[in-house]
């Protein structure tokens, strides 16, 4: 082989090498761009997943805490409810009995109801009980013998007297009525202020519920759509990494010979092998020479020694290149 084949050759190689090198500076920077860019998505789809599910739980217990005060608070209405009735019904009997008193009162004022004064309206009226004559009244007008005037002024003296006290104890249960109707009456007011306060809390609350309710389900949509997506790019990735693996696959003579190569590589110079071959060469080059003449110096020599002289240059280059064409070495 020519040397300017030779160095045709190397040439194409380095061109080739140094394309490849390009390639590979192309290849590298294009696999590192998407490695880097599916890093960056799926580390920042990993801290999105994270920040919705840190808000699902906060939604969820803020929605648990609403519905737990939801319930304190309606148990707490109706408690409101059921005092509010027992005070209408206790308002209602104090009412009952007001309207007894007053009217018993304006007959004893009228004269028209001095029955209230019997032993019999005693006993069936427990706050009259303990106001009237005792029954030892006659036993004493017959003991002392008294005169019949003495015992009308001591019966009308006692019968004075009990009147008095009547009246007393009747202005005593009307004021006490008064004094309870008050004090049930600003107590319904207070419990119906709470109760109307309850209201708004128990309807604030009720929204709230419904918006946390809401928030939890919009987020779930929303962390399913991400787990979804994030799941699509991992697949992906999975499938880019399983292709570029393939790609990289090399056959089983070009891997034995990198492996072979690699270790003359990492040893920094030629093995004894490949120099003893080298030796071979250059001393078979150098018997070549010594040894056989040359072509070209054969058929020059006796070209001049036959005439004296040389041959134009485009014979000679014929012959020289017939004569190299011949030879067994260019083969």
């Amino acid at each position: 082989m020519r040397e300017e084949e030779i160095t045709e050759k190397r040439y194409d190689l380095d061109s080739e090498v140094i394309e490849l090198k390009k390639e590979e500076e192309k290849a590298i920077s294009e696999l590192q761009r998407i490695v880097d860019t599916f890093n960056k998505i799926l580390t920042y789809k990993k801290k999105n997943r994270e920040t919705i599910e840190k808000r699902i739980n906060e939604s969820t217990q803020n929605r648990f805490d609403t519905f737990e005060k939801l319930k304190k608070i309606t148990s707490n209405m109706e408690t409101y409810e059921k005092n509010i009735k027992n005070i209408e019904e206790s308002l209602k009997e104090i009412g009952d009995k007001e309207r007894w008193l007053k009217e018993k009162y304006k007959e004893v004022l009228e004269g028209k109801s001095f029955h209230l004064l019997s032993d019999q309206e005693r006993e069936r009226n427990e706050i009259f009980s303990d106001i009237f004559y005792h029954k030892t009244d006659k036993n004493l007008q017959t003991s002392l013998n008294q005169s019949e005037r003495e015992v009308l002024e001591k019966r009308r003296n006692d019968f004075m007297d009990g009147l008095n006290r009547l009246f007393n104890r009747l202005d005593s249960e009307l004021s006490d009525i008064e004094k309870e109707k008050n004090r049930l009456k600003k107590i319904d007011t207070e419990i119906r202020q709470k109760m109307e306060k309850g209201e708004m809390q128990r309807a604030l609350l009720q929204k709230n519920y419904s918006l946390f309710t809401e928030d939890t389900k919009r987020k779930k949509e929303e962390i399913d759509a991400s787990i979804r997506g994030e799941e699509i790019l991992i697949e992906e990735y999975k499938k880019i990494l399983s292709r570029i693996t393939s790609a990289i696959e090399i056959s089983h003579e070009v891997d034995s010979m990198l492996f072979s190569l690699l270790s003359k590589v990492d040893e920094g110079h030629e093995g004894p092998k490949d120099l003893e071959e080298r030796k071979k060469i250059d001393i078979i080059k150098e018997e070549d020479f010594l040894k056989w003449p040359s072509s070209e110096e054969t058929l020059l020599g006796d070209l001049l020694s036959s005439k004296g002289e040389f041959l134009p240059n485009e014979k000679e280059d014929e012959l020289i290149m017939n004569d190299r064409k011949s030879s067994p070495y260019n083969e």
